[in-house]
């Protein structure tokens, strides 16, 4: 709502959000069956985990709505030219998950969730500087494994640590609050 000029709209709908933001937090915290248990919020594990979520895949989600304009505009791309262009990306998360649900097992939460991210942001790095690069090897694809290699990194972690964070009798609604 805040793109093309429209400023206004987009700063009330803003402004709207906070108020239905905190109503619902007060909703739920004298519910007496609530659709989110603040109580699950105590835990620095899972709210950290949420958090942390939030933030890869906001991050996750803006990229993959912006980048493929860069490529179609800037670049040349076709649209499924440029879909294509994120097929590794898929691959590389598709391939190492069950890779990076070892390292779990392996070294704890701790770590991945430490260097995921990192990767991930240095990747996100790579690919704002790749916009002038004409040549997809060398511009796009590097920035674009390094965001996925991150990605496949963290996923495991933030999940095992949101349901090891909450009781089991609630580990359907941490992971629905997760997702």
């Amino acid at each position: 709502a805040l793109g093309e000029g429209a400023w206004t709209r987009g700063g009330v709908v803003l402004a709207a959000a906070l108020p239905a933001l905190l109503l619902f937090v007060w909703r739920e915290a004298r519910a007496t069956a609530p659709m989110v248990p603040l109580s699950l919020f105590r835990n620095s594990d899972f709210s950290g985990a949420n958090m942390l979520t939030v933030l890869q895949y906001a991050a996750l989600g803006g990229a993959l709505f912006l980048l493929p304009f860069l490529l179609i505009r800037v670049h040349g791309y076709s649209a499924a030219a440029a879909g294509a262009a994120f097929l590794p990306f898929s691959v590389i998360m598709g391939v190492g998950s069950r890779w990076a649900g070892r390292l779990v097992d392996r070294f704890g939460s701790r770590l991945p969730l430490i260097i995921g991210p990192a990767l991930t942001a240095a990747g996100f790095a790579m690919l704002a500087l790749s916009g002038t690069e004409p040549s997809y090897w060398r511009g796009f694809l590097p920035g674009l494994i390094v965001v996925g290699i991150g990605m496949t990194i963290v996923v495991a972690p933030l999940t095992t640590t949101v349901l090891n964070a909450a009781p089991d009798d609630m580990s359907g609604t941490a992971s629905g609050i997760n997702n």
